[in-house]
This record gives C-alpha cells, sequence and structure tokens, in this order.
C-alpha cells in the first residue's frame, strides 16, 4: 500500500537550562544555592505546560501513543477484533453549498451483521423515499422499501462488495501509514487517531484546472482502554463551476458495538417477499470478459439508448 503523505501536528520540545555564577563571598553562593534549588514560580510553570502541550482546535491533546500502545498497534489490535458479529450504526451528513443555496441531506444506516445473517435498516430524515429495510440470508437479499416487497437471488460476496465495502471498517494500512498520523486524547479520555488521505487519493480525482481543492481525513476513534469504537471519514470541498463558488463537505461517522452478541432475526413474512424481474434477458447480455473498457462503454450505451429509444 502506498505511503500516505499527510501532514501531521507535531510537538516541538525546547529544553533549556540557565547557568548561575556565584560569587566568591559566602553570601553570593548562598544567593547561587537558592536560586538553583527554588521552586519554578507559577508563570514559569504555565510558560512550560504552554511549551509542552499541543492541543488541537477542539481541545484535544496531543500525546504519542493509545493508551500506552503504537497507533499501528492500536489498530492491528482493532483488525483482530471478530468483526463476523458486531452493530455499526453509520450517520452521513452532507452539505452542499451552489452560490446563495444550501442543500443538507441526512442519511443513517443501521447495520447488525450476525455471520451471514444481516440486516439494514436506511433512514433519512430529509429524504423519506430513501427509507429502506434490507436483510441477507440464505443466497437472497430481501429487501421492503417502501411498502414494496421482493427478494433478488445475490452471492455473499456480492452482496458484501455492493453494500458493506463502505459501512465495514475495511481499510488496509500498514505501518508506515502511521508515521505522519496526527495521535490525540479527547476531553472525554478517548483517543483519536487521524490520517490525511488526501494525497494518497488525489489520483482518484480528475485533476483539472478548475477541479478545485479538496481534503479527506480517516480518523479512528478509541476508548480509554484503546477498544475501537468509531471512525470517521470528512471530505470536504471547493470548486468554481459555470463561475459559481461550491462548497461541499460530507463527514460518516461510524459507531461500532455489540461484537459477538449481535442477533438478527428475519421478518415473518419472509416467505411472501416475490422475486424481483430485472425485465433484462440474460441471453441479451454478451461475454464482456475480454472486452475493453470503451468496447463495454460502446455495447452499453448502444444498448440502453436502443431501449430509451423504444
Amino acid at each position: 500500500m502506498k505511503k500516505f503523505l499527510c501532514l501531521i501536528m507535531g510537538v516541538l520540545l525546547i529544553m533549556s537550562s540557565v547557568l548561575f555564577v556565584g560569587c566568591d563571598n559566602d553570601n553570593g553562593d548562598t544567593e547561587t544555592k537558592q536560586s538553583e534549588t527554588a521552586a519554578p514560580t507559577d508563570t514559569e510553570t504555565e510558560t512550560q505546560a504552554s511549551e509542552e502541550i499541543e492541543t488541537l482546535e477542539n481541545g484535544s491533546i496531543v500525546v504519542e501513543d493509545v493508551a500506552g500502545k503504537s497507533a499501528y498497534q492500536a489498530y492491528l489490535d482493532s483488525s483482530d477484533a471478530d468483526l463476523t458479529n458486531y452493530t455499526a450504526k453509520t450517520t452521513t451528513l452532507s452539505v452542499t453549498e451552489y452560490g446563495a443555496s444550501k442543500t443538507v441531506s441526512t442519511v443513517n444506516v443501521d447495520l447488525y451483521v450476525d455471520g451471514e445473517l444481516i440486516y439494514m435498516v436506511t433512514s433519512s430524515p430529509d429524504t423519506p423515499f430513501m427509507s429502506s429495510e434490507m436483510w441477507y440470508a440464505d443466497g437472497y437479499l430481501y429487501v421492503n422499501a417502501d411498502d414494496e416487497k421482493y427478494k433478488e437471488e445475490m452471492s455473499y460476496e456480492d452482496f458484501v462488495f455492493m453494500y458493506l465495502s463502505e459501512s465495514a471498517d475495511d481499510m488496509d494500512f500498514a505501518e508506515e501509514d502511521f508515521a505522519e498520523a496526527i495521535i490525540a486524547k479527547n476531553k472525554d479520555g478517548s483517543y483519536s487517531v487521524i490520517i490525511d488521505l488526501s494525497e494518497i487519493l488525489s489520483d482518484i480525482y480528475v485533476e483539472e484546472e478548475d477541479a478545485g481543492t479538496y481534503t479527506i481525513t480517516y480518523e479512528m476513534i478509541y476508548d480509554m482502554d484503546g477498544e475501537l469504537k468509531c471512525t470517521v471519514v470528512s471530505y470536504e470541498a471547493t470548486m468554481e463551476m459555470d463561475g459559481v463558488t461550491v462548497c461541499t463537505s460530507n463527514i460518516s461517522s461510524t459507531e461500532i458495538s455489540a461484537i459477538g452478541t449481535t442477533k438478527v432475526t428475519l421478518p415473518e413474512d419472509i416467505d411472501s417477499y416475490e422475486e424481483y424481474d430485472w425485465d433484462f434477458d440474460d441471453e441479451e447480455f454478451p461475454d464482456m470478459s475480454d472486452w475493453t473498457d470503451e468496447e463495454i462503454e460502446s455495447w452499453y450505451d448502444a444498448f440502453f439508448g436502443e431501449e430509451i429509444e423504444e
């Protein structure tokens, strides 16, 4: 994995000492000894504290480890946890400002994983039509959306790829990725490990003259004992579009709980869910395994273009 090139806010400790030169007489020696052994004044203590403690904007204190463990070790320990059974609650807040207009959207996803039996609830106070319930069991995806109930045959691997890849904590970090991470102790005693992903993900975004600027950070929050309890992904971007400044921000936080104790049950009317018909004839889709991206795109444009014209 590429090394994350991110900015770390470090602590610069300046050590200084004061040399006292005593006089030849006794009074001078006495005064020198008193000066050397005297306790620092309140002003000196406050100055030393301000020099040795670095704080973030939210008041968190920059520290060197997570409950006695390095940031990488804390990450490894959380990765080794049994994530085949857990509860994850994700809240995503998106804000877009286009000139004078402003759009705010909140989406909540509650995920319950009990082995290969999975339940997911999606809701949004801003867009009610996004609300839905989903279950995965025995090779089928069951969906209840707007009182429409259907099922679709799907492998567990496809379900995880399509629906859980962004919900589960599947980041694959190496030790060097934490070299410049920020480690902070929060006011409630928890710890935050913050990694700037802006540089490593820069190749994903088209670098054009008017592409604007963006920042992406990934934060892992541990409790006072060093156990992972939450992850936060933050994205902010500013660009010019048609002569108008567009600002977007997206903060997605996921709280992890009930590891090893989550239970999932299927709805009583699960047998009434009907097979969903996508209205696609499998014979119409050729084998594209050896096609180039351009050939695939051209075929889809032609296929769906003909469908739309009809």
